[in-house]
């Protein structure tokens, strides 16, 4: 078995050897060790670096990864108290001898303090193969410790879980390498959340033809013709729910994607993981109709997010995603009230019930109104979320359904009354107030739908609108369901969402620092090897020698938005990035001898 170079401290070193010449093992932690016990026994050297017991092995000049960053993935890992977490980084430049003597060191130190299982934050460092044994097999067999490492590139996403992402055919994963056994094959997630071995039984194409992609919160959903995600795209920027996986349907200009090819991929998965499904749009169109229908087809209730769930950019420890909408140009523009409705299966007699809004995010610079989801603007006029944004009602007069017209991205919809019903002149000073928390960047978004009637005209609203920054006033004379309703016994798409024209180009989406704004939305980190050639635009961390995935160019392919917009970026480690941080370091690094 070939073990480390005699570069590295610790080669042929077993438990109860001493430390004496020719192991090259060091003394013990001195005082100024850190928590895990690990420091710097170099003169000079850069030291090993403790973010809330996540371990960081670094160059001086490798700023590739933000504390911030690092701070999430112990945030993700802490509550595996028996695994020590190191993260090997590069800088994008090879490990020398020094960077590997280093590592030596650390594993000596965790080996002086008893940890026996250590997880390798390094690209490639488990691609094992039968002519080159990977570095985690040979720290396993050489330190005596449980070895967890990927096959390739490492993405540190939104939240702080670590997905090992590759193009080959099985898909990469993460190994388990033990001292002396043979390697055991993982998920694509460290940690794992409950559903990892659920997506064994998913298939990767479906009978229709549409193709399923491994992303670190779930699987997208795309028809074959259309390019496959990368982790510059927004759909690589969704957190990782422990609990519940999430199920992207479409891609960013193909989302033509049937409700019986959705179905299809939710019977793949055991029933309780399935009725913990959501479904998120993969592009624009709204899913509400397909909802509907994979609802009828599964006979089940299935819950329906109303856009990409996203974090903001810096957002604290612990903070949920919200669901945000992507626009024509694939970056978030506005964030819902209504993050998700649970559609359910028409009953015996064909009907089907009304989708249940859940997660409603009212405007909270207004106090509550009489009812969950409201608020109250005057004596005489409230306001209620819908999916599609907001409308006045009175209470004295007919209520707006739960769900409200069909969802577009460029546009925040603010119905005004219902049809027939007369709009006096005390509907305009309580629209004033709600404009005017809303923020410029929604205001510049928004459409006022007018359902009722003017009997004093309409020259006060459009005074109004104009003054508000109100690009586009909408009139709906006709009497029309405010949504589409069910589609039973067919073959449903994503619906096409209802665009209320708007007299000009809305304002580019940002960070609004209101609800309903997109804020700004963090992307995921890739970790990958340093024998690859940086590219992309991901800082790069060392890694085995494993290429950083790399596709060509596409117009409008959904990227993962700076950090001035919702869809934080992944970081990749070991790979040359500018989508994100990079971490790795390679077997075949010349650094590494064989036999």
């Amino acid at each position: 078995m070939s073990r480390w170079s005699s570069v590295l401290p610790g080669r042929g070193r077993r438990s109860g050897s001493g430390s004496g010449s020719g192991t090259g093992r060091r003394g013990a932690p001195g005082p100024d060790g850190g928590a895990s016990g690990a420091v710097n026994r170099g003169a000079g050297g850069p030291p090993v670096e403790d973010v809330d017991g996540v371990l960081l092995v670094r160059s001086v000049e490798d700023d590739s990864f933000p504390l911030d960053v690092v701070a999430e993935v112990a945030g993700a890992v802490g509550e595996e108290e028996d695994v020590v977490t190191v993260i090997v980084g590069s800088g994008g430049a090879a490990p020398g001898a020094d960077h590997w003597a280093r590592l030596g060191a650390l594993l000596d130190s965790l080996r002086d303090r008893g940890t026996d299982r250590v997880r390798l934050v390094m690209s490639g460092a488990g691609d094992d193969r039968p002519d080159r044994p990977s570095v985690a097999r040979r720290i396993a067999d050489a330190w005596e410790v449980e070895v967890t490492a990927p096959d390739g590139a490492v993405l540190i996403t939104p939240g702080g879980t670590l997905f090992a992402h590759g193009d080959s055919g099985a898909g990469s994963a993460w190994w388990r390498f033990a001292p002396g056994a043979q390697p055991r094959r993982l998920g694509r997630r460290a940690p794992a959340p409950a559903w990892e071995e659920a997506l064994e039984g998913v298939p990767a194409r479906t009978g229709g033809g549409c193709v399923v992609d491994r992303i670190p919160a779930g699987v997208v959903i795309r028809p074959a013709e259309a390019p496959g995600p990368a982790p510059d795209d927004l759909c690589f920027s969704v957190p990782v729910d422990f609990e519940r996986l999430t199920v992207l349907v479409g891609a960013p200009h193909a989302e033509d994607v049937a409700a019986d090819e959705v179905a299809a991929v939710l019977e793949g998965l055991p029933a309780a993981e399935r009725a913990r499904v959501r479904l998120a749009p993969g592009g624009r169109r709204d899913l509400l109709r397909l909802g509907q229908s994979v609802a009828d087809l599964t006979g089940a209730e299935v819950e329906v997010l109303t856009g990409l769930p996203l974090l903001d950019d810096h957002a604290p420890a612990g903070t949920p995603p919200r669901p945000t909408l992507v626009g024509r140009e694939g970056a978030p523009t506005w964030r819902p009230f209504v993050s998700s409705v649970v559609c359910g299966p028409v009953d015996a007699d064909g009907r089907a019930p009304v989708p249940r809004p859940v997660g409603l995010h009212p405007p909270d610079w207004i106090l509550g109104g009489s009812e969950p989801g409201t608020v109250r603007l005057t004596d005489r006029w409230q306001a209620t979320v819908t999916r599609a944004g907001l409308a006045l009602w009175a209470p004295d007069g007919p209520r707006p359904g739960p769900v409200g017209p069909a969802v577009d991205p460029e546009v925040c919809a603010i119905e005004l009354g219902m049809p027939g019903q007369p709009l006096d002149g005390s509907l305009l000073p309580a629209l004033a107030q709600l404009l005017r928390g809303l923020g410029t960047d929604v205001r510049s978004r928004t459409t006022l739908l007018v359902r009722g009637r003017l009997p004093a005209g309409d020259g006060a609203l459009r005074r109004l609108a104009a003054e508000q920054g109100i690009p586009g006033i909408r009139y709906v004379t006709a009497v029309r369901p405010s949504h589409a309703g069910p589609a039973t016994g067919r073959r449903g798409t994503a619906a096409e969402p209802v665009r209320a024209p708007t007299p000009g180009p809305a304002a580019a989406g940002g960070a609004m620092g209101r609800p309903g704004a997109a804020g700004g939305a963090l992307p995921s980190t890739a970790v990958s090897g340093t024998a690859v050639e940086s590219g992309g635009g991901v800082p790069a961390v060392a890694g085995s020698g494993a290429p950083a995935p790399t596709r060509p160019e596409r117009p409008h392919g959904g990227r993962a938005a700076t950090a001035s917009g919702p869809g934080r970026p992944v970081r990749e480690v070991g790979a040359p990035a500018a989508a994100g941080t990079a971490v790795g370091a390679g077997a075949g690094d010349p650094a590494v001898a064989g036999p």
